[in-house]
């Protein structure tokens, strides 16, 4: 029976009532007549709207019941936590869900030494990001001091997944704090051993495992005058009696033999390196920056009495205490000094029309039964180990091992890429890193970068004291007393803690 069929009947029943009872009472069945009929037409409008109603109930209902006897998938949501109009993703294909994902974020932390830095790594992420679009690199940049600071906190932290740092023992020291995913897969799997000499594997690797990847570096040696050293008739020293020779004739004709400076306290510092180097070897040198060799050993000794002989010589200016590293070079290019050591990172510093005027040499020989190492400072990049995008992190580590990319960033900060296919560099002295790099037979990074850094400021300090009065002894005696007393802190901070 239809709804409209049902209703019919009523109609119909209601008459018939009232017609049978109108003869007894006509003006009362008329008025109960009329409200009947309204009843009965109100419910027949109703009835559609309720049983649309009752079908949806009774749908939702089975619907649940179904649902209920289904077995639970891993990975449901509660059926609570989904809001109207809205799907599970799951059922999406993967293309669709790669579409709807934000790019990740790494973050990466430089260091900012010149105004260019800053430009340059932009450079290098907008790069990146067009070949890798599902990433996002956000640098973060601080000077020296301040980056020097922040860089345990942020390993500790985990804040940044990829950060800047230097080869050699400071890389070290934070691999045994335990604070670098090591990299040897990412090595071996893009064969890098063809890409980098071995010399400068050694400088990233600690115990057989590779922990960052090299980028950019510079050298050091004695830059020279070459048209004052022609003018008097003076090769340049290939030895230790040839640059003592050097001074004598150089200091006759009234110019300053060697230009030293202590304005930057770093500066002497090359001159202990390089006679250590050349006397005692690398093994030796790197054992002595680490702690393990007492500096009142005979053989330190015999470094300071070599640099005693210098002085002696009157191969240094007097005012070293002035001289900063740029107020070397143009007594050097006005032909007031023959010769001083420095690293060659000084390529705007130099006027074009005389850099052809300056020529570079190693260090001279002085112990001809040892190798010839150099200073070769390398800047590299690793990776915090408590990163959370460590694949991510190998994405960008494989673009900066990119001879193209290493030689974009070396030549826009006047170095040298370590890269064996990096292209030729842009600079006047940058491309005399090369032929350094690839001839040496190993590589130290410099005495601050290989010495504990507690030590720094107060060896610094005895160097150029050493300068203005050389008394061997005591410069020996105060080196071991702060050797000794850094040990003697390193073992206290090593204790185990029992809170």
């Amino acid at each position: 029976m239809t709804l409209k069929t049902h209703h019919e009947e009523n109609v119909q029943t209601a008459v018939k009532y009232v017609a049978d009872s109108h003869n007894q009472h006509p003006i009362a069945n008329t008025i109960w007549l009329v409200a009947w009929l309204f009843i009965i037409t109100l419910t027949a409008f109703l009835s559609p709207i309720t049983a649309d109603a009752s079908v949806v109930s009774n749908n939702a209902t089975r619907d649940v019941i179904s649902e209920s006897k289904q077995p639970a998938k891993s990975g449901d949501e509660p059926s609570g936590a989904v809001e109207q109009g809205f799907r599970d993703k799951s059922s999406l294909p993967k293309e669709v869900l790669s579409k709807e994902k934000a790019p990740a974020t790494l973050n990466v932390a430089v260091l900012y030494s010149t105004p260019g830095h800053r430009s340059l790594f932009e450079g290098v992420r907008e790069e990146f990001e067009q070949h890798h679009p599902d990433i996002t690199l956000n640098f973060t940049g601080l000077v020296d001091a301040s980056y020097k600071q922040a860089l345990v906190p942020w390993l500790e932290s985990g804040e940044m997944d990829v950060l800047y740092w230097q080869a050699g023992e400071r890389l070290k020291n934070l691999v045994l704090q335990d604070l670098l995913l090591p990299l040897t897969e990412l090595w071996q799997s893009q064969q890098f051993d063809q890409a980098f000499p071995e010399t400068v594997k050694n400088l990233v690797s600690v115990n057989q495992d590779v922990y960052a990847i090299p980028y950019s570096f510079y050298t050091w040696g004695l830059f020279y005058n070459k048209p004052l050293l022609e003018k008097l008739a003076i090769a340049p020293p290939k030895n230790w009696v040839e640059l003592l020779g050097m001074c004598e004739k150089i200091s006759k004709a009234g110019k300053v033999p060697i230009m030293i400076g202590s304005g930057d306290p770093w500066l002497p510092a090359a001159w202990f390196d390089y006679i250590d180097l050349r006397l005692n070897g690398l093994a030796f040198h790197q054992a002595l920056l680490a702690g393990e060799i007492a500096y009142t050993d005979s053989r330190v000794k015999s470094v300071f009495t070599h640099w005693q002989q210098l002085i002696e010589a009157n191969c240094f200016n007097s005012d070293h205490q002035l001289v900063t590293w740029r107020d070397m070079l143009p007594p050097l290019y006005r032909q007031m000094t023959a010769m001083t050591l420095l690293g060659n990172f000084f390529d705007n510093h130099i006027p074009t029309n005389l850099a052809n005027d300056l020529g570079f040499m190693p260090f001279p020989t002085i112990n001809s039964k040892i190798a010839q190492f150099e200073n070769v400072p390398m800047d590299v990049v690793m990776v915090a180990r408590k990163t959370k995008h460590a694949s991510l992190a190998m994405k960008f580590l494989s673009f900066i091992a990119q001879p193209e990319i290493q030689s974009k960033i070396a030549n826009a900060i006047g170095q040298s890429s370590p890269h064996l296919k990096a292209s030729k560099e842009k600079g006047h002295f940058a491309r005399l890193n090369r032929p350094v790099l690839t001839s040496a037979d190993g590589l130290d990074q410099y005495f601050d970068r290989g010495v504990s850094q507690s030590m720094v400021g107060a060896s610094l300090a005895i160097f150029a004291e050493f300068i203005e009065v050389p008394n061997v002894e005591r410069a020996t005696a105060q080196l071991e007393q702060l050797r000794l007393k850094n040990l003697k802190s390193s073992n206290k901070d090593s204790v185990p803690s029992t809170q």
